[in-house]
């Protein structure tokens, strides 16, 4: 069977930047859930766990759910501080989450 994910989940995936931002433009949905891999992660969580820093504040910026909690119980900010993400990041979804 083969795992299914979203466009914008892929584009965050890869760190693609211009095609998140096009994407989004054209109405992708920042909070939809992947769950081919067994995490149930969303777009913001896999750019985290890749650290993609400018895709991270795009999504942000566009109001991806700071507070969703993955299978395992992990919101962004706890999966960022996991997977040692930048202070700056780390201050990003704190603030947010505040």
């Amino acid at each position: 069977m083969a795992v299914q994910v979203t466009p914008l989940y892929a584009a965050c995936n890869f760190g693609l930047y211009e095609v998140v931002k096009l994407l989004i433009e054209k109405g992708a949905h920042v909070n939809h859930i992947n769950h081919g891999y067994g995490e149930d992660w969303g777009p913001l969580h896999v750019a985290i766990y890749h650290k993609h820093k400018d895709v991270i504040a795009l999504l942000v910026q566009n109001n991806a759910d700071l507070n969703y909690k993955e299978k395992y119980g992990r919101t962004p900010l706890d999966l960022a501080k996991q997977v040692n993400a930048s202070e700056e990041i780390i201050q990003w979804l704190n603030g947010s989450t505040q």
